[in-house]
Formats: C-alpha cells, sequence, structure tokens
C-alpha cells in the first residue's frame, strides 16, 4: 500500500528495531510502522485546514532520509538524539512518531497554525528543517520562502517533499536555484544593521 502495508520500506531491511539515538536501527525483528506510536483516532485543529492536505508522511519516506539527518546532525555537531527536527505542519503528528522509531526522538510537530507562530516570531528553536507541506493554495511558496530564509538567517538545513511542479514555479527558482535571494538580503541586512548600531 501507499504507507508501506507491510511496514517496510524499498531498500529497508526488514527486522530493524528502534535505534538508540545514534541514527541506526538495530534488528530485533520489529518492522518500522510496528515499532512506532498508535497514532490519534482523531485530531482536531484550532486553525482552518484543508482536509485534502491532511495526508501524513509515510514512515518509510521518513527512513529514506536517515543519512541526510545523519550529516546534519554532525555538521552541527550533535548525534541523532540531540539534533532537532522542525516540521512546522501537523496533521496527526506522525513525524514525531517516526523519526522517534529512527533514533531522533527531538522532533517539533505541534499542533499549531505555522503562519501564525511566524508572524509572532514564536518559531521554535530547531536544528534542520524537515517537512511535507500542504500542496493546496499557497502552502508550498510559504514554505520554500521560509526554509530559504530560515538556512541564510540561521544556517540551518532543510528537505522538503515537494510536488514536481515546483521546479517551473517562479518562487522555486528564487528561493533555491539563486541561493534564496530573499533571506540571503535579510541576513545582510541584519548584519549591516548590527555593524552600524541599528
Amino acid at each position: 500500500g501507499r504507507d508501506g502495508e507491510d511496514g517496510s520500506a524499498p531498500g529497508e531491511e526488514h527486522g530493524s528495531a528502534p535505534g538508540d539515538g545514534d541514527g541506526s536501527a538495530p534488528g530485533d525483528g520489529m518492522s518500522l510502522s510496528a515499532r512506532m506510536e498508535k497514532p490519534p483516532d482523531a485530531v482536531s485543529h484550532e486553525f482552518e485546514v484543508d482536509a485534502d492536505d491532511h495526508c501524513e508522511t509515510s514512515p518509510e519516506a521518513h527512513a529514506h532520509i536517515v543519512n541526510f539527518l545523519n550529516k546534519a546532525a554532525q555538521a552541527c555537531g550533535k548525534t541523532p538524539k540531540t539534533l532537532v527536527i522542525y516540521d512546522p505542519y501537523f496533521c496527526a503528528g506522525g513525524t514525531k512518531r517516526s523519526f522517534a522509531a529512527l533514533g531522533f526522538p527531538n522532533v517539533v510537530n505541534e499542533n499549531k497554525d505555522f503562519y501564525s507562530v511566524l508572524e509572532r516570531g514564536e518559531v521554535p528553536q530547531h536544528d534542520v528543517l524537515v517537512t511535507n507541506p500542504p500542496y493546496s493554495a499557497d502552502h508550498v511558496e510559504r514554505c520554500i520562502t521560509f526554509a530559504a530564509r530560515n538556512l541564510y538567517q540561521h544556517g540551518r538545513p532543510y528537505f522538503l517533499l515537494l510536488p514536481s511542479y515546483c521546479v517551473n514555479k517562479p518562487y522555486y527558482m528564487s528561493a533555491l536555484l539563486t541561493g534564496g535571494a530573499e533571506g540571503k538580503a535579510l541576513k545582510e541586512a541584519s548584519k549591516e544593521e548590527t555593524t552600524h548600531g541599528g
């Protein structure tokens, strides 16, 4: 099935068990899905949502980026256990459950309206951004813009699961292929303000 009904991802060794915070998963015969906490029966959101946007990323998809996360942890001088992963788009909490099962227990994925959090300047401290944003409305553009700014202002790498049509959008080119021009300009302006006593 779509979410790996047998609990294994292509290339995943059957028989893995939860990692001990080192970004690996030693074997004990349990599939990734079997290691995860049970999802809630129902989730309500205190912000407007489009039901079509609420499709959890499969644990197997998260398993495919463990190498990226290990490299991010290494670059931050952290271990997988101490690396803080931020996913601003909450569906039903699957991000936390799957990364914990993969040995990355420090995940911020809260049932909050990301755009309100961003507007209030309350983005939580984190080391890496990993998300699968909603695809409706302007969510993808806003996510890519945030990711580029977050990289250039704070040096935080990101991994985004996006639809392929994004590569033909002007915001994609601006944010990613030109080095996050908007985020880079903000970082330079901030440096200049600090240098000149602003």
